[in-house]
């Protein structure tokens, strides 16, 4: 069974979300959010995903924040929308670590 992303985050579905791009094998939600449709981004061990060299190659949400805040992000703690302004949010699983869903 393929999850949606209703399936996966029942809470969202309430916040009046919309579907930006479709799923597509070419590059996952870390590319997108940096601006790439071409390769995915991840911080795998292995290597396989693309992540700039100077960040650490670690799936945890300090890399992510690393990467991130080098591409003009920044921290904020409200998830509402900001008119002007483009926010990402970094899920997490239950251990703490990084999504790609």
């Amino acid at each position: 069974m393929n999850m949606t992303v209703d399936d996966l985050f029942p809470y969202l579905k309430a916040t009046g979300y919309k579907i930006t791009s479709p799923q597509s094998p070419d590059y996952n939600c870390a590319a997108w959010a940096a601006h790439e449709d071409d390769r995915c981004w991840w911080p795998d061990p292995a290597g396989i995903g693309y992540w700039p060299e100077s960040a650490r190659r670690e799936e945890n949400v300090e890399a992510f924040m690393q990467v991130f805040t080098a591409l003009g992000y920044a921290p904020c703690d409200e998830y509402e929308l900001d008119p002007g302004f483009e926010k990402i949010a970094i899920f997490v699983d239950s251990s703490g670590a990084p999504t790609q869903w």
